[in-house]
């Protein structure tokens, strides 16, 4: 009996204690889900077609049942034997290596079981798996190479503002390099670095879109990259898990963390300042493999499509808050702006009159002390 369309299983030399593994693969969308074709995105413009004589490289998003090997080259996964004797690895971490190597001999393994292997619990489990396994999870072969012409330049095919923020990104990377690395050593990671976000977002421009509200979302942006650089097991975890899982994944987990945290958050004092410190802090002891299934459950349940009248509905309403903001701020403007011109104009008869003033007073002054003085030499006279 085949599985149905929405479930893949895992190999059938899986321990039946990683049953619950086998959470089902998104069924959304199934009047356009398509089997065994690949689907290509462009997203280059007329422009740059005209002007770039290389070529641009697409998005690819392949069919879960696409199989996995497509260079007909089944990887090979280390064996725990194989991993540094430093590294303590628990019962379920090993279950789950086991898991994974048991899975990965199978010839006609889909791209969907790959998949699956990372999203399920404990991930690809060990940087080495990960090394061996990412690769094919993006597609990526060892004979794929791409056009990186001109990198020292790549920065001149972007907007300046683009390149700017670049820059101040790969400043704030120095929680990814290594402690005991020079200073020279450094210097070449961010050039290197620079250079490679340059070139991606040149070849995909749409990848540089603002989002709002970015400052409740700023782990989104990152993968939780920037929240996790230290705790590197927990960020490769997430890692396996949005790499199996479909692009707004890790917005749906950002959804479940803030649902998770509702009473930190409504007991904060109702300020942005505060509310921005509680969303921009995410704690270490956050139950992650619970939220990832919440997670995945709610992204089943609610899926990009069935929202997507909301989404453009609420955007619609944001954009025509924020030009009702804009037309109150000119008016203002205009409104200050033709105050100050009226204050101008009212200051300036005050000077002569004030001129006047005082001299009214110098003459009333010099008049009585004339008085004075004529009445004191009268007075003496006599």
């Amino acid at each position: 009996m085949e599985p149905e369309e929405d479930e893949i299983p895992l190999d059938s030399s899986v321990p039946e204690t990683f049953e619950e593994m086998s959470v089902p693969i998104e069924k959304h969308n199934l009047k356009v889900r398509r089997r065994n074709v690949s689907e290509t995105v462009n997203f280059v413009s007329e422009e740059d077609k005209i002007s770039d004589s290389e070529s641009a490289i697409p998005i690819v998003r392949m069919s879960d049942s696409t199989k996995a090997w497509y260079d007909n080259d089944i990887p090979r996964i280390p064996d725990i034997a194989d991993f540094s004797s430093s590294e303590t690895l628990t019962n379920k971490e090993r279950m789950k290596i086991s898991v994974i190597r048991g899975s990965v001999v199978n010839p006609n393994l889909t791209l969907g079981e790959l998949k699956l292997l990372g999203c399920s619990s404990e991930g690809l489990v060990h940087d080495d798996i990960r090394s061996v396994l990412w690769p094919k999870l993006l597609r990526l072969s060892e004979e794929s190479s791409f056009s990186v012409n001109g990198l020292e330049t790549i920065h001149n095919r972007i907007p300046n503002e683009v390149y700017q923020q670049i820059l101040k990104d790969v400043a704030r990377s120095g929680s990814h390099i290594s402690q005991n690395a020079t200073q020279r050593e450094i210097d070449h990671f961010h050039e290197e670095l620079t250079q490679l976000m340059c070139w991606v977002l040149h070849k995909h421009s749409t990848l540089n879109v603002e989002l709002f509200p970015h400052f409740a979302l700023a782990e989104y942006t990152t993968w939780y990259a920037h929240k996790y650089a230290e705790n590197r097991k927990l960020l490769h975890r997430l890692f396996d898990y949005f790499l199996g899982s479909p692009p707004l994944m890790p917005l749906y987990l950002s959804t479940v963390i803030v649902a998770h945290r509702a009473t930190e958050i409504f007991n904060t004092a109702p300020d942005m300042g505060p509310t921005h410190k509680v969303l921009c802090t995410l704690p270490h002891d956050l139950p992650f493999e619970t939220l990832l299934i919440e997670a995945k459950n709610l992204y089943r349940k609610y899926p990009p499509e069935s929202i997507s009248n909301d989404v453009r509905e609420y955007d619609r309403k944001r954009k025509f808050k924020e030009q009702e903001w804009k037309a109150k701020a000119e008016a203002s403007r205009q409104e200050r702006e033709k105050q100050r011109q009226l204050r101008i104009v009212q200051s300036t008869p005050r000077i002569p009159y004030r001129i006047r003033s005082y001299k009214t007073i110098t003459m009333v002054t010099i008049l009585a002390l004339g008085l004075y003085a004529f009445l004191r030499s009268s007075s003496g006279l006599n």
